[in-house]
């Protein structure tokens, strides 16, 4: 080959005594240093990246297809450097046997793994002669290129850096082996992270003194587009980024609606919102999350105090929990739902001709929802008529001198949605008794005396007696007149009566 010393010819060895015959070699036999007679066996010297060749036939040209090269058999075949068997003596032995060393084909593999040896991409296989330039270098830079458009950055490069040293070696039984390291690159999503990626300079390169790292601000995640924008061979955001969540709440919704799911109060409604981190492996489409954060300090979603309603009660679903503070859990979402009745009313039921009176919806009460009001209205007076409660019982007058004030409503009854009637009886006047329009005089009963009464006989007049210190005199006979005359006086009123009532 170019560049080395060709060795010294070797003539064919005559047979001694017979100059007309050639020794034929035989490493079988090689000469004996006590036989001067012995055949001398040449040795072909090894020169290192190159392996000696004879034609097929070496009286005939050499052809690729019909008469190609046969390279010698070592002498060892374990080392080559102890030389190469010559071949056989041809059959004229004035002809010449051309020896070729021909340089070995060499090969210079380089392999591109992560760092954990995993294969990323097909090797790069270049081959050539020992001592000559490797002829695929572009194509193991592009292949890096390309490798940092998927998302990977150079960790270690063995490929030789100089031109000068891309050059095959001359051992043909070794291939010459380059690895390139690579790591996939993974990337903040959120663009004001302070938690910037840091790539080398020239992510082509390994990290060093000459390429150092850079932080450097990723584009907001959409698939296929550039993560550097100022990047030209920039690697570009994953398809899986589109299914990628950073971002969610927590939504508490209470409605008040009737009996027939109508609206009866506003709605009350309160999100809290999350957020959380997250990393994407720009090979894999691998995304890695950090955990959820509240954004601001709220984590509790409030009970609400159930609204005042007028003329509404709220009677079921979710009074006590809709009131209850519950702790935010991310992306679940929590509806209640109050239900009103409507409250009843006291219908007052006015005679015909009087002035109708509509009815009279029960109070609300002004601090708990739940429970009917204790306000009680009034209903009117109606002349000739008493307003009763659904039981009969007379209504009370505001003012019991005064009925024309009106009357105090019964007791919002046990189910404040039930109505409570009222009623208006007339009053019936009551009618006077024959006693009453002309009463009769008692009658007066005489006394009857117990026998006939006997007249007693006068007595002869006794002498007079003096009362004392008067100086007059006192009779029995003008006492006895004067009882007489009473007792007849009376017997004659008696007469009378009795003959009146007879009449």
């Amino acid at each position: 080959p170019e560049g080395v010393t060709p060795p010294t010819p070797t003539p064919y060895e005559n047979v001694p005594g017979e100059p007309g015959k050639v020794v034929p070699p035989s490493p079988t036999k090689p000469q004996d240093p006590q036989d001067p007679n012995s055949p001398k066996v040449p040795v072909l010297p090894h020169i290192p990246g190159t392996t000696p060749q004879v034609p097929q036939d070496p009286t005939k040209p050499v052809d690729p297809n019909t008469n190609p090269l046969v390279p010698l058999k070592p002498v060892d075949p374990k080392d080559p450097s102890k030389g190469y068997e010559v071949p056989p003596v041809p059959t004229n032995p004035n002809t010449d046997t051309p020896i070729y060393y021909v340089n070995d084909k060499q090969k210079a593999i380089t392999n591109f793994v992560d760092n954990n040896g995993k294969v990323v991409s097909d090797p790069v296989v270049d081959q050539g002669d020992s001592g000559s330039k490797f002829t695929k270098s572009d194509e193991v830079e592009s292949k890096i290129k390309e490798l940092v458009k998927k998302g990977y950055v150079v960790t270690s490069n063995e490929y030789p850096s100089d031109d000068k040293d891309r050059v095959f070696d001359k051992d043909k039984d070794k291939d010459q082996i380059f690895n390139v390291k690579v790591t996939a690159l993974i990337v903040p999503t959120d663009p004001n992270s302070p938690d910037k990626p840091q790539v080398p300079t020239d992510p082509t390169k390994p990290v060093g003194p000459n390429n150092p790292l850079k932080p450097v601000t990723p584009s907001t995640p959409e698939p296929g587009k550039p993560v550097f924008p100022e990047d030209p061979n920039s690697p570009v955001w994953p398809e899986t980024v589109k299914d990628m969540v950073t971002e969610s709440s927590a939504t508490r919704t209470i409605t008040y609606v009737d009996q027939n799911g109508k609206e009866v109060a506003a709605t009350h409604t309160e999100t809290i919102k999350f957020k959380r981190s997250a990393k994407v492996n720009l090979v894999t489409g691998e995304i890695t999350y950090g955990e959820w954060t509240v954004v601001g300090d709220d984590t509790i979603l409030d009970g609400n105090k159930l609204p005042k309603v007028d003329g509404y009660i709220a009677r079921g679903g979710d009074i006590k929990e809709s009131q209850e503070d519950i702790k935010a859990t991310v992306g679940t979402n929590i509806t209640q739902t109050v239900v009103y009745d409507k409250l009843g009313s006291w219908v007052p039921k006015v005679p015909e001709n009087a002035t109708p009176v509509p009815p009279i919806t029960y109070p609300n009460n002004p601090t708990d929802p739940t429970k009917p009001g204790t306000d009680k209205p009034r209903v009117p007076h109606v002349p000739g008529f008493i307003p009763v409660g659904p039981d009969g019982t007379p209504l009370k007058p505001v003012d019991p001198k005064d009925s024309s004030k009106g009357y105090e409503v019964p007791d919002v009854p046990t189910d404040p949605t039930k109505d409570t009637p009222i009623s208006y009886v007339p009053v019936t006047p009551e009618k006077p008794t024959p006693e009453r329009i002309n009463p009769k005089p008692t009658p007066v009963v005489p006394v009857q005396p117990e026998g006939p009464v006997t007249p007693a006989t006068p007595k002869a007049p006794a002498k007079a007696g003096r009362l004392a210190n008067t100086g007059t005199t006192e009779t029995n006979t003008g006492l006895a007149g004067l009882g007489l005359g009473i007792l007849g006086v009376l017997l004659a009123a008696a007469r009378r009566r009795k003959e009146k009532n007879k009449n």
